[in-house]
């Protein structure tokens, strides 16, 4: 369970076996992790490359702005998380050319183009280039086998951390230090993700795709700008209310003094919880000045009318005693005077 006004981070992970695979849960996946992990057994060959041809499929199913055609990765590639490739049970010596390597250079070169032409290549070729693109930030770590002992790995669940080999332990170290170090919550542009956010976001993508439509991120985002600025358009003029001082007396000065600090008030609310920076976001801004000049205009008018009204009132009970003081028989001057 999250906090909704927590900023959110999304770790996912995956683990895929041929024709398992879902081309729009992976894109969703994608587009809503702030780190996406993708974990198999072995290590990175052919095989491996072509269980991740989806990435070029994702192309087809999300769309960065409705008014464009097909997607490029490249495109994509400004709202994709941190890129995760996890080798479980890896068993290759890392090294190039007699020298040793990181498992990071060892992706980079099973990302290497493929050399030669014919469809099969350029097929190939595109499986890498899109990888390239929609991952820009990426990393690659490998596990090697928990255990040695077959029996062991089958009730693996049972034993204690300590007794794993400890190439295995190292390894998991490194993977644990690296998630905790750069998982950030989840951002679209400068705003950062909180509860509400991604789950409307995760609602327009999903209503899209149940409707046969293709997701698109611009519109998806306007809709979650459009219902979060409403929502802190909401709060600020409830701010505004219950913050505007109204035992101050019925004096301009006095009234705007009170009428300002509520403003204030008002005014940090509504930047605090409005998301994005677009046009959502300045419409209710602009109502929100609209709303605070109206209420404080038909505050000070009916607070000078009352005020008005009871200063007709008072003058009116007061001449009615005055009156009926000069109508006492014998009356003096100071009778009517002491009258209050």
């Amino acid at each position: 369970m999250f906090q909704p006004s927590l900023p959110l981070r999304t770790e996912t992970t995956f683990a895929w076996e041929v024709g398992t695979y879902s081309t729009q849960i992976f894109s969703l996946a994608v587009l809503l992790s702030s780190m996406f992990i993708y974990n198999q057994m072995g290590g990175i060959d052919e095989a491996a490359l072509d269980r991740l041809s989806l990435v070029t499929e994702m192309t087809k199913h999300i769309r960065v702005k409705a008014s464009e055609g097909r997607t490029s990765a490249t495109e994509l590639g400004q709202f994709s998380p941190i890129f995760v490739w996890l080798l479980r049970d890896f068993y290759l010596d890392l090294t190039e050319d007699n020298r040793k390597i990181t498992p990071r250079d060892y992706l980079e070169l099973a990302l290497r183009p493929v050399q030669g032409g014919g469809k099969d290549i350029a097929a190939k070729n595109e499986i890498r280039e899109s990888i390239q693109a929609l991952f820009p930030d990426r990393e690659c770590f490998t596990l090697v086998r928990p255990l040695n002992n077959e029996k062991e790995l089958q009730q693996l669940d049972q034993v204690t951390l300590v007794t794993l080999r400890p190439e295995f332990r190292t390894g998991l170290d490194a993977l644990t230090k690296f998630v905790l170090e750069r998982t950030r919550p989840k951002q679209v542009g400068a705003t950062t993700m909180t509860g509400p956010i991604l789950a409307g976001i995760t609602q327009s993508f999903l209503d899209a795709l149940n409707n046969g439509a293709v997701p698109t991120i611009s519109s998806s985002w306007q809709s979650v700008e459009e219902a979060e600025c409403r929502r802190a358009y909401d709060s600020a003029t409830e701010v505004y209310m219950s913050a505007f001082d109204r035992t101050k007396p019925a004096e301009e000065a006095a009234l705007r003094e009170a009428h300002e600090d509520a403003v204030q008030k008002s005014i940090v609310t509504y930047n605090v919880n409005a998301v994005g920076s677009g046009a959502a976001r300045h419409k209710y801004e602009k109502l929100l000045h609209s709303f605070l000049k109206k209420a404080f205009e038909d505050y000070k008018r009916n607070a000078f009318m009352e005020a008005d009204l009871r200063c007709s009132n008072t003058i009116r009970s007061m001449e009615k005693k005055l009156r009926a003081a000069c109508l006492v028989p014998d009356t003096k001057v100071d009778n009517v005077l002491n009258v209050s």
